[in-house]
């Protein structure tokens, strides 16, 4: 195990409540005594959040699948933050005089808008503060003055605005796309190219508020390859899951954090950019599971349903509600552009699930499950309130 994050994680556990009293009674020598934990574990109430020496901020973390958590950045831990998405957009051709938009949400404790408005600072870049929070009428007249080569934001967003600007006969030529917080389906980057000529999508790198910058994306990895930001954090994959420690953060420090997700060490992989950082592949969420009337569906079940349905939609979102007459589990598929969608289609999308997911073909007796399928577009979509993130799944049972 790395000497240099061992001796981080064992100087620096104790600055945080949630690690002492995890950790009250073991041992530490490095990082592999401690054990892989989920923010919830370890995070820091507001009480402790507001004694830690200033300057700094207090950040609104997570809260798509739950109540929001809270960490802590000092001014200096924010800097280093920034530079490390820096060195991403550079990678990708940010520089000096480079015209960037920046779609993020600002406000709400949300630290995206901040963070990328103080690494483009360091690019040199030129910079349109717009914020997603803005109308979209206002963000399209916007773009069109300005002519940004360089649009960052979240994917649903920049598909609103992209498909606002169809309706109304906006042109807009946008070369490069950075996203973040969402996933970016084929299809819709297929439309965001048609639409506004872009050359290249890209991701604005592989992060969370808890964990901070963990990896970049440079011009040359496509998909969701990254770089990992080996200087500052160790990834490590156990039973398949992405575990980062950081040294990022030394007040609310960060050791063997879950990520949640499911990532792969590409081991071979030799990038064209010439970096010695590694490189990894981010696979996909390790919740992407529905419990719903007592039949586990995975996400990329209903995906292969929905297509041998021959929908086809552009996007889609579940949303797992209490039916309001009988109280049993309902499943709403809500379809963004389905190519066609008929009375029967959600029989046909049912009887295609019943075929590939394992609970329903040993059980058959436990397929009551109610599915209703919504055809929508993308600001039909339900959003969290406080992020503007369209999360693949929303879970309302109460």
């Amino acid at each position: 195990m790395n000497d240099r994050f061992s001796k981080f994680a064992v100087e620096n556990y104790q600055n945080s409540q949630g690690y002492r009293d995890f950790y009250s009674e073991k041992e530490l020598h490095g990082v592999e005594d401690f054990i892989p934990i989920s923010g919830n574990d370890v995070f820091a109430g507001a009480k402790e959040l507001k004694n830690f020496p200033g300057p700094g901020y207090i950040f609104a973390s997570g809260g798509t699948t739950g109540a929001p958590k809270f960490v802590f950045y000092s001014e200096e831990e924010f800097k280093i933050t920034a530079a490390m998405l820096a060195k991403g957009f550079s990678a990708q051709g940010v520089g000096a005089g480079t015209v960037c938009a920046n779609l993020f949400m600002a406000g709400g404790m949300w630290s995206s808008f901040m963070a990328v408005d103080r690494a483009l600072k360091k690019c040199g870049a030129i910079q349109l503060p717009i914020g997603g929070q803005t109308e979209i009428a206002v963000i399209a007249d916007f773009l069109s003055r300005f002519e940004p080569s360089f649009v960052i934001g979240l994917p649903s967003l920049l598909l609103t605005i992209a498909e606002y600007c169809q309706e109304r006969n906006i042109k807009l030529i946008i070369p490069k796309i950075c996203y973040a917080g969402e996933h970016v389906s084929k299809k819709v980057a297929q439309t965001l190219r048609e639409l506004w000529g872009t050359t290249q999508i890209l991701s604005a790198g592989y992060a969370s508020v808890d964990a901070g910058p963990v990896g970049y994306q440079c011009k040359f990895l496509t998909g969701t390859k990254h770089h990992l930001f080996s200087d500052q954090v160790l990834l490590e994959i156990i039973e398949g899951e992405g575990v980062v420690t950081s040294t990022v953060r030394k007040h609310d420090p960060i050791i063997r954090l879950r990520t949640g997700d499911r990532l792969e060490v590409l081991k071979d992989f030799q990038c064209e950019c010439k970096s010695l950082d590694i490189v990894f592949e981010l696979l996909e969420r390790c919740d992407q599971q529905i419990n719903i009337w007592g039949i586990r569906i995975y996400v990329e079940e209903i995906q292969k349903a929905i297509s041998r349905a021959e929908l086809n939609p552009l996007n889609f979102q579940l949303v797992v509600r209490a039916n309001p007459q009988s109280g049993a589990d309902q499943l709403s598929i809500l379809l963004e552009k389905p190519t066609h969608l008929t009375s029967d289609s959600a029989s046909l999308v049912k009887s295609e699930l019943s075929k590939i997911n394992q609970d329903l073909i040993s059980h058959p007796d436990q397929s009551k499950m109610d599915i209703i399928l919504e055809n929508t577009s993308i600001s039909g979509f339900l959003k969290i309130p406080r992020t503007g993130k369209v999360p693949l799944i929303r879970d309302l049972r109460s």
